[in-house]
């Protein structure tokens, strides 16, 4: 995995946990490798760090990265390159940790890996779980791999284009924290609500940024704040503290509750009624368990845009990159302090989408290769 965003640590950190779940007493030892940082020569082994202000200052690069290396022929020059860079190290790494499985949920470390795998320890099995919720990048999908678990149909017939036999792709949906899978009734929602200082009785907006805050959280919640609804709005501002301290500060016409990082998202959301928030594939994972529709503000192009697709052409959500069509989601959602029908039906197409249990079902296939049960 890398830190360079699209839910990676997420993803491999909710693998792990399901895992423990499963082996309980041990029976499985876990090693996270970022592998720009510990494979790579200097200075490139501080890639990583520069995906999030690339993607936060010069986003159009980015995008255009990202298509231009989409061709099989740059696909083979940049497995080249990080060969040059990583392949060395890389295959020190698996002598030295002897892995009886090895799993990539990133793009960039599936092929070359997996060749240098195979070249180090024949018969090991190499897994590509995708973390992109529709359309990701081709690098995704190495022939190499033996299995690919995709979060989605549209994932799945990606892979299938690049090549991959049908049998070896696997829809799992995409790993997202447990807690997902075991989410209070309903029922609870309003209980949960005053829990937070919400009005247990009005709708509930959750606005949220990342763990860092990022994006235009105060002008989406002053959007929010002046739809002239009846209805409360919970800022989550991550680590970003100026923001929050200018929010606390802010004289609001509905109730408003702001908060920093937490750790107990998978409850907000339950007391929520819908969300905002940019199309990080994790967050909307999480609203899609959550039944909650979603507006989604921005993208990453490129390898966002798919995500966007996805989740609005389903039906469980709407593009809404400024103040007016945000404005205008929520009249269609809220009418008189309730939730209206076309809220219920959104609703009803996230969960249709969801895959509350996705980390478990990896878990428990990875489980079934170490042991010859899959």
């Amino acid at each position: 995995m890398s830190d360079t965003g699209g839910g990676h640590r997420a993803a491999a950190e909710a693998i792990m946990r399901a895992l423990e779940h499963l082996e309980p007493a041990g029976g499985v030892r876990t090693v996270m490798v970022d592998f720009f940082r510990e494979t790579f020569l200097p200075p490139f082994n501080r890639s990583g760090a520069t995906y999030r202000p690339m993607v936060n200052s010069i986003p159009w690069f980015w995008g255009f990265g990202f298509r231009a290396t989409k061709p099989r022929p740059m696909r083979a020059l940049m497995a080249g390159i990080e060969v040059l860079l990583g392949g060395r190290t890389m295959r020190h790494l698996f002598i030295h940790r002897n892995p009886d499985l090895v799993v990539s949920v990133h793009p960039l470390a599936t092929s070359w890996p997996c060749r240098i795998l195979n070249r180090t320890w024949p018969g090991v099995p190499f897994v590509t779980v995708v973390t992109d919720l529709a359309t990701g990048h081709p690098s995704w999908f190495s022939r190499c791999t033996d299995w690919c678990f995709v979060p989605s149909e549209a994932a799945r017939q990606n892979a299938l284009e690049e090549g991959l036999r049908p049998e070896r792709v696997v829809i799992t949906g995409l790993p997202i924290d447990l807690r997902f899978a075991t989410l209070p009734d309903p029922s609870a929602a309003a209980a949960i609500k005053a829990e937070y200082g919400a009005p247990p009785h009005k709708p509930l907006v959750l606005l949220v940024g990342g763990g860092e805050g990022m994006g235009n959280l105060e002008g989406y919640a002053g959007a929010i704040a002046e739809a002239g609804l009846d209805l409360a709005l919970m800022v989550i501002t991550g680590r970003n503290v100026a923001l929050r301290q200018r929010l606390e500060q802010r004289q609001w016409p509905i109730p408003v509750i702001v908060t920093g990082f937490v750790r107990d998202m998978p409850r907000r959301m339950v007391a929520a009624d819908a969300i905002v928030t940019k199309a990080g594939p994790g967050t909307l994972s999480e609203a899609l368990a959550a039944g909650l529709p979603i507006l989604v503000t921005g993208f990453i192009p490129g390898q966002e845009e798919g995500n966007v697709d996805w989740v609005v052409s389903s039906g469980a959500g709407r593009l809404t990159p400024d103040r007016a069509s945000i404005q205008a989601t929520l009249r269609d959602l809220f009418a008189g302090g309730r939730r209206t029908a076309r809220h219920d039906a959104m609703a009803t197409a996230a969960r249709s989408l969801a895959h509350p249990n996705a980390a478990l079902e990896v878990a428990g296939r990875l489980l079934g290769l170490l042991d010859g049960t899959w």
